[in-house]
C-alpha cells in the first residue's frame, strides 16, 4: 500500500539562484548511493536544480503530496526489476499528487490538480509532457 507525505512546499517555495533574480530553483532528491538494506540519509541527498523553461505539449506540476511505496526500494538496487533502477545521480522515482503552475499544453491549465503513477522524481516541481499526467477535477487540496 503507497502512502502518501505531504511535501511541505512552504519550505521549498521560490528557491533564487545564487547572484541572480531570473533563475528558480527545484529543490531534488536523488539517489547518491545503492542502499544495502534500509535506504537511509546517506543514500538519498538533496540538491537544488535550475528550472529550464517548457516546450509544447509539457507542464509544470509543484508537487503536493509524494507517494513513498515500496516500489521505491526495489529501484534502488540494480537488481532486474520490472522497470529500469535509478541511476546512481538520478532523482529518485514515485507517484504524485500536484497542482499545475504552468502549462504548454492545452490539456491543462495552472491550478488543475492531478497525479501521475511512478516514473515521476521527488522533486518540488516536475516537468514532463502532459500525457501520462490524470486529471483530478473533484480533488481539492488545501496547499
Amino acid at each position: 500500500m503507497a502512502h502518501y507525505l505531504n511535501f511541505e512546499v512552504s519550505r521549498f517555495y521560490n528557491h533564487k539562484a545564487p547572484n541572480t533574480m531570473e533563475k528558480t530553483l527545484n529543490r531534488q532528491y536523488f539517489l547518491a548511493s545503492r542502499p544495502v538494506g534500509e535506504p537511509s540519509t546517506e543514500n538519498i541527498h538533496c540538491r537544488d536544480v535550475p528550472m529550464t523553461d517548457l516546450a509544447p505539449g509539457e507542464v509544470r506540476m509543484r508537487n503536493l503530496y509524494i507517494s513513498l511505496d515500496p516500489a521505491i526500494r526495489g529501484w534502488m538496487g540494480d537488481d532486474p526489476n520490472y522497470i529500469e533502477p535509478i541511476t546512481i545521480g538520478d532523482a529518485v522515482r514515485c507517484s504524485v499528487i500536484g497542482r499545475v503552475v504552468e502549462s504548454a499544453s492545452d490539456d491543462f491549465a495552472p491550478g488543475d490538480v492531478a497525479m501521475t503513477m511512478g516514473g515521476r522524481d521527488i522533486s518540488e516541481f516536475v516537468r514532463h509532457p502532459a500525457m501520462p499526467f490524470q486529471p483530478l477535477p473533484s480533488v481539492r487540496l488545501t496547499s
